[in-house]
């Protein structure tokens, strides 16, 4: 209940109801938390979600999470357009593999970052834009993830896999 409340009295619901086509459903809706310097702080190596649903996802900060807090890094659309040899799902390990299409003076200008004071919203499209969840080096990282998807139907009987959103 509580997520239903919060999804259709925010700006989620009407940005969920420009972008989509298709009815949606909120298919996550977790809490994240990272620590400084622990190795699996975050999903901290460049990725695609590989999925064939268009989506959104929100990470809504939970705290303060300025530059350290491992705040959620995303690739500009055209520029993650450019990274050709990752479909989704690979991981690019190293920011040399990302900077064989993006030059390094123009990288800052490129990512995109979440950070923001406590309640800061910041969403993207997952399959589209490679993204990772920044690398907590001073501060910890804490943030609510929410993600919507348009409806998945099951053969032909129209059973929504995900209850909608309304």
């Amino acid at each position: 209940p509580f997520f239903k409340l919060l999804i259709n009295k925010s700006a989620i619901k009407e940005i969920c109801d420009d972008y989509f086509k298709l009815n949606y459903s909120l298919v996550t809706s977790e809490v994240w938390w990272g620590r400084p310097n622990f190795k699996y702080s975050g999903y901290n190596l460049f990725h695609r979600d590989r999925q064939h649903l268009t989506s959104l996802h929100f990470d809504l900060n939970l705290i303060d999470m300025f530059e350290g807090s491992g705040a959620v890094e995303v690739i500009q659309k055209d520029y993650s357009k450019k990274i050709k040899n990752y479909w989704g799902g690979e991981m690019v390990e190293k920011i040399d593999d990302i900077t064989k299409y993006i030059p390094k003076k123009l990288l800052n200008e490129a990512i995109y970052s979440g950070y923001g004071r406590q309640g800061t919203i910041f969403c993207y499209n997952s399959m589209l834009n490679f993204h990772r969840g920044g690398i907590c080096t001073k501060k910890e990282r804490l943030i609510l993830h929410i993600c919507v998807m348009e409806n998945v139907y099951w053969r032909k009987e129209g059973y929504p896999i995900w209850k909608n959103i309304s």
